[in-house]
């Protein structure tokens, strides 16, 4: 029996939009308008997606599949290719796993009975550990959780360091910056004294020349 999914290299458990994603990709490359031998191929792929891509015509399928499985390798028979079972089971062990994993725990159990009755069915054997799965999960996430919580707090350090750093560049260019303005101010207030110092002198002597032009004038008064 043609497998479907394995023409588009899609597990069983693929979504529409990934059936669909994988259809795009294999039609682009095996179009007989861009590969004139890939005609054959391109016309199975095109089988193959109008077989998944319809919801109904998806169900008679995989219940054909699972039918087939059984009858090919019996419910207590051998694969007739052991290994390629082997890599079959983990597989859907796998893709079972992911999936549960974002499943509320109320439906794991009665999930877990009926894909290990399918898989049964399918002639895989699986073993599927929801509990041991979900610790595994909350284990990592704990490890990612302290491992983001490290690099934050170190993050900060390193901030808080450079904060640091300039806080003290920029108290020590205020700290030359006030020490520059104060001999300024001392250079000019020695220059006002001065100049004040100058000014006082010099209206001493317009006084003491003011008197003198005084005396001279009563002198000259006093003749007349």
């Amino acid at each position: 029996m043609t497998d479907y999914y394995k023409i588009l290299g899609v597990s069983r458990f693929a979504s529409e939009p990934e059936i669909k994603r994988a259809y795009r990709e294999l039609a682009k490359k095996y179009h007989p308008d861009v590969n004139s031998g890939g005609g054959d191929a391109f016309g199975k792929i095109t089988e193959a997606n109008t077989v998944l891509s319809d919801p109904a015509k998806r169900r008679n399928y995989d219940a054909r599949l699972a039918a087939y499985s059984q009858t090919k390798h019996g419910r207590g028979g051998r694969a007739s290719n052991p290994g390629e079972l082997s890599s079959r089971s983990a597989a859907f062990e796998k893709a079972v796993k992911e999936f549960a994993a974002g499943m509320p725990a109320a439906n794991r159990d009665k999930f877990k009975s009926l894909l290990e009755q399918s898989a049964k069915v399918a002639g895989l054997k699986v073993e599927l550990h929801f509990d041991k799965v979900i610790e595994q999960i909350k284990t990592q996430a704990a490890v990612n959780i302290q491992e983001a919580r490290s690099k934050a707090a170190m993050d900060v350090k390193s901030n808080k360091n450079a904060l640091n750093d300039e806080y003290r560049r920029s108290v020590a260019q205020l700290k030359e910056r006030l020490v520059q303005i104060e001999k300024e101010l001392k250079t000019e207030l020695t220059e006002t004294k001065k100049k004040l110092t100058e000014t006082t002198q010099s209206e001493k002597q317009l006084k003491e020349k003011l008197t003198a032009a005084e005396l001279r004038l009563k002198r000259l008064e006093n003749r007349d």
